[in-house]
């Protein structure tokens, strides 16, 4: 079986504490997972990817942050159809903020319209 992926975007660091911490939780239940920095991810892979968390931060008023912004718009604006790939999105934010975790929620609503399976 294919490793879960966990991508991460992060502009603190907290995003990829939580990753590595999931990371090391998912490979010592028994399941294999790679953590990966969203700038650092090979759009390619998507296509054939099976499992795929996503944990990211909001930047600014609901933008992705800056390790996150070239993934994003291949998302948003590139990738194929994905009806093979199961998915889930962790956002983190500040609720303070009018788009609180927005490039989250837009990630898991694309995800969906290219029919993976949450």
């Amino acid at each position: 079986m294919k490793p879960i992926q966990i991508l991460y975007g992060t502009e603190t660091y907290n995003s990829e504490d939580l990753a590595e911490r999931t990371g090391e939780a998912l490979n010592e239940a028994g399941l294999s997972a790679v953590v990966i920095d969203m700038s650092d991810y090979d759009h390619d892979e998507l296509a054939t990817a099976h499992t795929v968390l996503i944990i990211t931060s909001t930047f600014g008023n609901g933008e992705p942050p800056s390790n996150a912004e070239e993934f994003y718009e291949f998302v948003m604006e590139e990738a194929s159809a994905l009806p093979q790939l199961r998915f889930s999105v962790c956002g983190l934010g500040d609720t303070d903020y009018d788009l609180f975790c927005q490039c989250a929620k837009d990630f898991d609503r694309r995800l969906e319209e290219l029919g993976a399976q949450r």
